[in-house]
């Protein structure tokens, strides 16, 4: 019995032991497929630093397309004020979908803000620091991303009108 209680002893200790290096991988880093025990906090906090600024450039690029869209709209309304002549069907359907286009990027842009201000103050709570981390990097680069696109639909507003 004793030697029972030994050898169980034993393989449960051994056990354990070879399960530590499974327990401290710690999380799994889908933007670049390693573990976050393998990355300094210096590195971590490199990557979301990078990842903030690509955001802080996706909004601003939209807050500027959206200005500069804007004031096309107001440049082809005043032509027509100053030339006294009014607006064909076609030009005015263009200038709505325009509009609309220019209403969509800002509630995009809205809904990014909105998606980033809700993850940090909810889930950071409740999670361990490195996943947290990660967490908002991989939230800065999608929602870039996004914004880079909508600022690309802002372009082509009231060109051809």
């Amino acid at each position: 019995m004793k030697k029972r209680c030994i050898i169980f002893s034993l393989v449960f200790c051994l056990t354990m032991l070879l399960s530590l290096p499974l327990l401290a991988d710690g999380v799994t880093n889908t933007t670049s497929g390693l573990t976050a025990s393998t990355e300094t906090m210096s590195e971590i906090f490199e990557k979301l630093r990078i990842e903030r600024a690509n955001l802080v450039g996706g909004q601003t690029e939209v807050m500027t397309q959206a200005n500069e869209a804007k004031i096309r709209v107001e440049a082809i309304l005043n032509q027509s004020i100053a030339e006294n002549k009014a607006l064909t069907f076609e030009q005015l359907e263009s200038l709505k979908k325009d509009l609309a286009t220019i209403k969509s990027a800002q509630d995009i842009l809205n809904t990014v803000l909105t998606d980033i201000r809700t993850t940090t103050t909810e889930v950071g709570e409740y999670m361990p620091i490195k996943e947290y981390l990660y967490k908002l990097i991989n939230l800065y680069s999608e929602k870039a991303l996004q914004l880079y696109d909508v600022a690309d639909t802002l372009k082509d507003v009231a060109v051809n009108a």
